[in-house]
């Protein structure tokens, strides 16, 4: 069974920028230099250069934000909390009951 994982395109991208990077900033080369020669900005050059280890530019990513479809979401909630008590309760969409078709 192979444990390894793989490689997404993204990742690749990255590791391979690093090295580029990496291997450059070892010859002598500045910031300004490389991002001239790989035709990078140098925003994105510097902190490829500042991550001495590749796992920090890989982790640490965006954090995922919460859908405003997610049934959790707080405005069920909300709107439970302002209903009378003649309406029933909002739900979440999985237990739905369908009124009966009118032929």
């Amino acid at each position: 069974m192979d444990t390894t994982k793989a490689m997404s395109p993204v990742e690749a991208r990255i590791r391979e920028r690093h090295a580029t990077i990496h291997a450059l900033l070892a010859q002598g080369h500045g910031i300004r230099e490389i991002a001239r020669e790989l035709h990078m900005g140098g925003n994105t050059v510097r902190p490829n250069a500042r991550a001495t280890v590749l796992e920090r530019m890989l982790s640490g990513r965006r954090q995922p934000r919460p859908s405003q479809l997610d049934p959790g979401h707080h405005l069920k909630d909300w709107i439970n909390a302002t209903r009378t008590s003649d309406h029933p309760p909002v739900s979440t969409g999985s237990n739905r009951q369908t009124s009966p078709q009118v032929q």
